[in-house]
């Protein structure tokens, strides 16, 4: 059942990114190059991910879920609703770091980014040890942890500029300038991450299990 797990969190975080369109990139630009912006940037790019993420979670979610031959075996609503939470989850994580990027923080991201695994594979045994792990726990607690680091990472963000009141003009020259930025940052993810998902609609959920773990 790796495969199935490896679909879901694959497409989320691919979903999360794409979703965005470029508003992450533009605020590390933005939030180096104009500090006394910082703030305001924050709750832009913040606002901005959760919204895009809700609609494509959710549209990501509809479509596996009206063709089912898109999803590996073993996926099934429940595992949907996971997919939709778990690709807010991840917004918030490539929104946090982005800030941070731009400011200038990278130790907080480091040890929120360092520490998540760890919590993850620690979780696994123990569920496992106890009442036993299914596809649907293993995304669970991943989507879970993931809005862990994501809340740690947005709140390690707001301590370094506080949050300011959303700016429709700034996020409309956010979007503008992050457009630019979003087909290369776009291709750089999609060349390390849509091998799986790909593997994981053309072959059988244990190819794509062994695949994804090599």
């Amino acid at each position: 059942d790796r495969g199935s797990v490896a679909f879901i969190t694959v497409t989320a975080l691919v979903a999360s990114q794409l979703a965005t369109l470029g508003v992450s990139d533009a605020t590390t630009v933005l939030a180096a190059r104009s500090p006394e912006l910082r703030a305001v940037l924050l709750t832009n790019v913040t606002a901005m991910a959760a919204a895009v993420a809700v609609i494509a979670g959710l549209c990501i979610a509809a479509l596996l879920s009206l063709i089912p031959g898109l999803r590996p075996a073993g996926i099934h609503s429940i595992e949907l609703v996971i997919l939709v939470l778990g690709t807010i989850a991840a917004s918030w994580n490539n929104a946090g770091y982005a800030f941070l990027q731009g400011s200038g923080r990278f130790a907080p991201y480091a040890r929120i980014q360092a520490s998540i695994p760890w919590l993850y594979a620690a979780a696994l045994v123990i569920v496992n040890f106890t009442v036993g792990l299914t596809i649907a726990r293993a995304v669970a607690i991943w989507s879970a942890l993931m809005a862990l680091g994501g809340i740690r990472l947005l709140w390690a963000s707001g301590s370094v500029s506080g949050w300011g009141r959303p700016d429709i003009r700034l996020l409309r020259e956010s979007i503008r300038f992050g457009l630019r930025a979003w087909v290369g940052s776009s291709s750089r993810l999609l060349n390390a991450r849509t091998d799986q998902i790909i593997t994981g609609i053309i072959a059988t959920t244990a190819t794509l299990g062994i695949y994804a773990v090599a």
